[in-house]
Formats: structure tokens, sequence, C-alpha cells
């Protein structure tokens, strides 16, 4: 628990378990925090997002005026820290964790990704990993060519990327975050289920496919992944992935 809404007087500090790495970004007001501009928009920022100085990370209500927080820095977001809710009243205190910063991204090339999960062309759907944190979160891309063997037959007339591919790219970027903790290390993760599956757009030759997949949920060998795949920043599919490792 990073913050606490119960006292407007205590130090906001004082509500970290840890030191968190990176930068804070901390409301310099007491208000009702928006994590999007509307309601039904999506939210300024998420887990994994990479954000530039003076990027608009959230809005505080107060006294009746809304005022957009910036980002101070560039860097990427480690952890939204004002809780899961959309909106919520806060303290002039830390409401985002801002960032692993770009030098100390972990990134992968497909040799590297090789050694961490079994999967082989031609079933290797992703090129590359942008940043992770063993046994928390992933992020990869996904160069959609045209001479890719699906689009021989879905479909001639129209060049697609099947959905259940796409969830399965989410799947292997989830994989690298899982089997790259320790204890995982050369082992296999299992497609285990989906739920909450949604496809918003489709994912044509020539796209750049954004992969995220957090770990949100983790006991013993299984575990729940969140997976969001993006194109030029339009969400295409969501899901929530579960994974059973194994031998």
């Amino acid at each position: 628990m990073a913050v606490s809404g119960s006292s407007e007087n205590a130090d906001p500090e004082e509500n970290l378990e840890k030191e968190p790495e990176g930068k804070l970004i901390i409301s310099p007001l007491v208000g009702t925090f928006y994590a999007a501009p509307a309601e039904d928009a999506p939210s300024f920022v998420k887990v994994g997002d990479k954000v530039g100085v003076g990027q608009v990370v959230g809005i505080v209500e107060a006294m009746k005026l809304m005022n957009e927080i910036e980002s101070e820095c560039a860097g990427t977001v480690a952890e939204v820290l004002v809780g899961k809710r959309r909106t919520g009243r806060i303290r002039p205190a830390v409401f985002l964790e801002l960032l692993r910063k770009d030098s100390d991204m972990n990134s992968l090339n497909v040799e590297q990704i090789q050694e961490i999960i079994p999967h082989r062309h031609p079933f290797l759907l992703i090129d590359k990993i942008e940043d992770y944190v063993p046994g928390e979160y992933a992020i990869g891309y996904k160069g959609v060519s045209y001479h890719e063997d699906f689009f021989r037959g879905h479909f001639p007339q129209k060049a697609v990327m099947p959905g259940v591919l796409i969830l399965e790219a989410l799947a292997q970027t989830g994989a690298v975050a899982i089997l790259s903790v320790p204890e995982n290390q050369g082992k296999i993760a299992f497609f285990g289920g989906v739920q909450k599956c949604r496809f918003k757009g489709m994912v044509f030759p020539g796209d750049q496919l954004k992969l995220e997949t957090k770990i949100i949920k983790r006991k013993g060998p299984v575990g729940v992944g969140e997976a969001v795949a993006t194109v030029d920043g339009k969400v295409v599919v969501t899901a929530e992935l579960t994974f059973m490792v194994g031998e």
C-alpha cells in the first residue's frame, strides 16, 4: 500500500513500504484524483507507458479547480499509487511512481528472448522486449509483415492478423516476465485460460504491435496477467490471461 487516504496531515513518505526506485511525481494539492479526463476515456498513463517532460499524468480537483499534474522528467511508468479506483480523495502525496529511466530499462533482442521462452519460428510472435521486470511485467513489440505465414489464408482478400495470435503474442510477452524469475528459468508457461477478452481493432501488415502484459496474481505455479495490445496508441485487444508454469 503506497498511499493512505485517511489523514491529510501525515507525511506522504510514511505511507511507502519502501523507498521507490526512480522518481516520484507528487501532487502539490489535496483533492480528488482523476486518472482520466472523462469517465469513459482512457487513463492519462498506465504501467509501462513512456512519459515525457511536461506530459500530463493525472488531474487533481481542488477548490472546484481542475489542476493538471505534469511529469518533471522522462521515463517509464512503474506504478500508479493512488489505488485501483479511477478517482479518489488524496493528500498532497505520491500518486504516481515514475520511472524506470530509459537507461535502466531491461531490453531484450530476439536471441535473448529465446533464452527465456521456448518458442521458435514460426511461432515466436515477439521481435523484441523494450522493458521487463521478472515476475512483474514485460513490454514487447511485434512488427507485422505481409510475409507472415498466417496471412496466406487469413484472409487472401484482406490480410488481418488473427485475434488468437495477438493473444498468443501477449501470452509470450507475459511468459518473458514469468520465466525470467530465477525459480522458473528453463520451464514452460502453459496457457490456462482467457478471461475478459475484447477485440477492439484489427491488425494489418505493416503495423507495429505493442504488447504489454502485467502479472497481477501469482500463487504457486499459477498466475494471471493483465494484457493489452495496441497499434499507434489505439487498443486492439485486452484480456486477462491465466498461465501455469510447468516442466
